[in-house]
């Protein structure tokens, strides 16, 4: 474990939790080691990447959100109380936050909410974490060595927006 910390810390200075930080992990019990993890990194100077706030497909949500789908005002409220919790409590522990992560394939919550909606999960990040830079993820935008043109425009599309709407 200590040889394992060493290395680490010889050649890397940002990281992310890999499931520690996501909704479903968050609120199921990781919270203690997502915790111990952070203030680990912060201690050593690393900054620490969080990862996500929200993967809008129901199966990377906590179980029993998709019950209020047809209710769209408390699955609104319910995901504006998580993104704000979640990023105020690891305020100045989190150099940056993956705010939404594979928008491009995981249209549900979008469909359900509109998509102005994606625009104020980041607005919320935003109002609890103002120092965090704030990221949207998507996979499959550089494989086969970047010849995935039609992701690559969708992406770089769906990022224009977020910056044309300053969030």
């Amino acid at each position: 474990k200590r040889r394992y910390r060493e290395t680490f810390l010889k050649l890397f200075n940002s990281a992310t939790i890999e499931n520690g930080l996501k909704w479903p992990f968050w609120k199921g019990g990781e919270k203690a080691r997502a915790d111990r993890t952070a203030a680990w990194l912060n201690a050593n100077g690393v900054k620490l990447r969080g990862h996500t706030l929200i993967w809008p497909a129901w199966e990377h949500l906590p179980a029993g959100l998709e019950s209020l789908k047809n209710e769209p005002e408390k699955l609104r409220a319910a995901i504006r109380g998580h993104i704000k919790e979640e990023a105020a409590y690891y305020r100045g522990k989190t150099a940056e936050w993956d705010v939404l992560n594979e928008p491009l394939y995981h249209r549900e919550l979008a469909g359900l909410l509109g998509l102005e909606e994606e625009l104020n999960w980041f607005r919320y990040a935003r109002e609890a974490d103002p120092a965090a830079k704030l990221y949207v993820n998507e996979y499959d935008v550089l494989v086969a060595l970047g010849a995935n043109k039609e992701q690559q425009d969708r992406y770089e599309a769906f990022i224009l927006r977020l910056l044309e709407n300053k969030v």
